[in-house]
């Protein structure tokens, strides 16, 4: 599920996470996508990337997440903004998702949430799920 009905906030299952700031580094990913191929943060450089993460395809809440992703593709486009999906699916469960919805965009595979818990995704509410990092930023 999408959301803890306790909590009204995003779960995605991981242990600790890392704390970032406003200003801090990018974390660097390498994940396989939905089309089998590698996916990077380096792959953007010189772009801003919209990541966002989601705990499990085709669920109602991830799929309304996604697709507002989608129907904002122009928008994102004019701001010369790229946008990657990232959840614990294996990329065939990734492929099915993006074929029924037409999501258009990467959707990455991150089943040991080690990208989820260097973004400190992991528990965040739903309006913080998602973030712009300048794919530009300095890295450690």
């Amino acid at each position: 599920m999408c959301r803890n009905p306790s909590a009204g906030a995003w779960r995605y299952p991981s242990a600790d996470v890392a704390n970032l700031t406003a200003g801090d580094p990018a974390p660097p990913f390498e994940l396989s996508d939905q089309d089998g191929g590698v996916v990077r943060l380096s792959d953007f450089k010189g772009r801003k990337v919209l990541v966002y993460f989601y705990p499990k395809a085709d669920t109602p809440g991830c799929t309304a997440q996604s697709c507002s992703v989608r129907d904002a593709r122009d928008d994102f486009e004019g701001l010369d903004i790229a946008a990657v999906g990232i959840s614990p699916d294996v990329p065939k469960a990734q492929k099915a998702f993006d074929a029924k919805y037409g999501l258009g965009f990467p959707l990455l595979a991150d089943p040991d949430h080690a990208v989820a818990d260097a973004y400190a995704s992991g528990g965040r509410s739903r309006s913080t799920a998602a973030s712009i990092w300048g794919s530009s930023a300095r890295r450690s």
